[in-house]
C-alpha cells in the first residue's frame, strides 16, 4: 500500500513536470494556484520525494523551491527543508509481554517467527551461487570457457537473467566522473542484496553520450522487493532475457565477461 502511494504522489509531481512552461503554474507570475498546489505537495517534498527524485522531475522540483521560499509561504509553512533521502515507515506492532512462567509453558510452535525474506523461502536450488561467483572471477576466459560453465551450471528455473537500462534525465551521461558516481551510488545500495544476485552493470560510450546498462542474474522469476525498494531502480528499464534465444545469450555473455575500458 505504501509503495502505491509514493508511485502515485510521483506520478502527480511528474504531471506538473509535463505541464510546466515556465516558473508558474499560470502566466509570468505566481498565483493563488501555485501557493495552493505547493501546499498540498509541502510534506511530500519533505519526506517522500528525495534528491534522487529531482531528475525525473527537475522543473517541478525547481517550481516548488522557488514556490517555497516565498515569504509569504514561509510565514505559514515555515522553512522547508527538502528530503534529502526518502524517510519509509517502520510499523510495529505492540505486544503484551507474557509472564515468565506462561512463556516457559509456551510451546515453540506458538512463538512468533522471524520474517523471513521471500527469496529465502522459494523452493531449493541447486545453483550455488557464491561458490560459482569465486569460480567465475578467478578465471581467466570469461567469455568462453566461463561462460560454457555458467550455461552448464545455472539453474534458469530458480534464476532469471535480467537486462537493466538505465533511462537518462536532463544532462546526465555528459560527464564521466559524475555518471560514474551515479552508477556506484546505485551499487552501493544493492550491497546487501549480493548473496541473492551476480551480475555485471556498465558504463558504456564517451561523453557525451555515455550510458549506463547491465545484466543481473537474480533469484526467482521475478523483480524482488529489494530493487524496488532501491530508490534508483525506477529509473532503470528492466527486461527478463531469454537464454535459449541466442542474442540474449551473447549479449549476457559480453557484459559478464566485460572489462574495463
Amino acid at each position: 500500500m505504501f509503495n502505491e502511494s509514493v508511485q502515485a504522489i510521483k506520478q502527480n509531481v511528474r504531471a506538473v513536470n509535463e505541464s510546466l512552461t515556465g516558473d508558474w503554474l499560470v502566466g509570468d507570475k505566481v498565483t493563488l494556484a501555485d501557493i495552493v498546489l505547493a501546499a498540498g505537495f509541502s510534506l511530500y517534498f519533505q519526506v517522500i520525494l528525495d534528491q534522487g527524485f529531482g531528475k525525473a522531475a527537475p522543473k517541478a522540483c525547481a517550481w516548488f523551491a522557488r514556490v517555497s521560499a516565498l515569504p509569504e509561504f514561509v510565514a505559514v509553512f515555515g522553512k522547508i527543508r527538502l528530503a534529502k533521502k526518502s524517510i519509509k515507515p517502520v510499523l510495529k506492532t505492540e505486544e503484551k509481554k507474557p509472564k515468565a512462567a506462561a512463556a516457559a509453558a509456551k510451546p515453540k510452535e506458538d512463538m512468533p517467527k522471524k520474517d523471513v525474506n521471500p527469496l529465502e523461502a522459494l523452493p531449493p536450488t541447486p545453483f550455488d551461487l557464491f561458490n560459482f561467483k569465486t569460480y567465475y572471477v578467478n578465471v581467466p576466459d570469461k567469455a568462453v570457457e566461463g561462460w560454457a560453465k555458467f550455461m552448464e551450471m545455472v539453474d534458469l528455473e530458480g534464476y532469471a537473467f535480467w537486462f537493466l537500462h538505465y533511462e537518462k534525465v536532463g544532462n546526465e551521461g555528459q560527464i564521466e566522473y559524475q555518471f560514474e558516481n551515479l552508477l556506484e551510488g546505485f551499487l552501493q545500495r544493492l550491497d546487501g542484496f549480493r548473496k541473492h544476485a551476480f551480475g555485471k552493470m556498465c558504463m558504456l560510450n564517451a561523453e557525451p553520450n555515455l550510458e549506463m546498462a547491465g545484466c543481473l542474474l537474480i533469484r526467482g522469476q521475478v523483480i524482488p522487493q529489494e530493487c524496488i525498494d532501491h530508490p534508483q531502480f525506477e529509473y532503470f528499464r528492466p527486461r527478463k532475457m531469454d537464454m535459449k534465444d541466442a542474442a540474449d545469450n551473447d549479449l549476457a555473455r559480453r557484459f559478464f565477461s566485460a572489462k574495463s575500458g
